[in-house]
């Protein structure tokens, strides 16, 4: 059976705690996923039910990003991605 229960999502905010000293989050990436689907693990096997709904660049040293999705998103899944710099720190 597909599981299909879907949510409306109108914003998020996302707290970013790095887990390194010498590195901090440059960006994320938040996609969407609103295909039914019988198990999770499909969901990484097939990209193309995955659609990007936002991208942001964070400032160094930055801890919380708030994201205004208008119109509000439906979708089944959300998955954040994280893409770090490196940091020169004495």
């Amino acid at each position: 059976m597909p599981r299909a229960n879907a949510g409306v999502a109108a914003g998020l905010t996302l707290a970013v705690r790095d887990s390194h000293k010498s590195r901090s989050v440059r960006s994320l990436s938040v996609h969407a996923c609103s295909a039914p689907v019988h198990e999770l693990s499909e969901l990484r096997s097939r990209p193309e039910l995955w659609q990007r709904v936002h991208a942001a660049r964070l400032a160094p040293g930055q801890k919380e990003l708030v994201v205004v999705l208008d119109p509000p998103l439906t979708a089944t899944c959300l998955s954040v991605s994280r893409f770090s710099r490196r940091c020169h720190c004495l």
